[in-house]
């Protein structure tokens, strides 16, 4: 145990000492991001290494095999993505909820965890956790009997489309009636030769 905390601290140092690995030229190219991309260059002077450039990534800079991928206090980081996996759990290792986790998945794990007494790494405050969710959940609740109430509202202030008044109807009817006479006129010679 002592020397995994030995471990622990040098890796904490080393990281202090660990430059900030920047892409070539971000800094003149307003497009380009910090994030870093090997050196391909033909005339790169940072691919050739050369004196008062940035330091390049390198296997010299890793962490330690043994320390590498645990937490600070040093447990060792288990994914989880339902409540059943949290009876898995080993002593030296941490929880941790996968980020593909729905809202309702999210809060039976916490739920699972607290009752358990298992501590999960992305969510360091449990209880304060559940309380945001449960309140979030509830505010879509509301906020969806609210759209229901409106939309039944709007459907009862629409009344039916009214029917046309008397005169209205008799013009319309007395005009289909011409349109009518005028088909059933017979047809002329004069017509019926042009």
């Amino acid at each position: 145990m002592t020397e995994l905390k030995n471990l622990l601290e040098h890796r904490k140092r080393m990281k202090k000492k660990k430059p900030n690995f920047v892409r070539q030229e971000y800094k003149r190219r307003g497009k380009l991001s910090e994030t870093w991309r090997r050196p391909r260059g033909v005339h790169s002077k940072l691919r050739l290494r050369r004196r008062g450039k940035p330091a390049r990534v390198a296997v010299g800079y890793g962490t330690l095999r043994k320390v590498r991928n645990l937490t600070p206090e040093g447990l060792k980081k288990v994914i989880i993505s339902n409540s059943s996996d949290l009876k898995n759990l080993k002593e030296d290792e941490i929880s941790v909820i996968s980020r593909t986790v729905g809202t309702k998945k999210k809060l039976e794990i916490l739920k699972e965890a607290q009752k358990s007494n298992i501590k999960i790494h992305n969510f360091p405050k449990i209880k304060e956790t559940i309380d945001k969710i449960e309140n979030k959940i509830k505010q879509k609740k509301e906020a969806k009997k609210e759209k229901a109430k409106e939309k039944k509202g709007k459907k009862k202030e629409e009344k039916p489309k009214e029917e046309p008044k008397k005169e209205e109807k008799k013009a319309d009817d007395q005009k289909s009636e011409k349109k009518e006479e005028v088909k059933d006129e017979p047809k002329t010679p004069e017509k019926a030769s042009k």
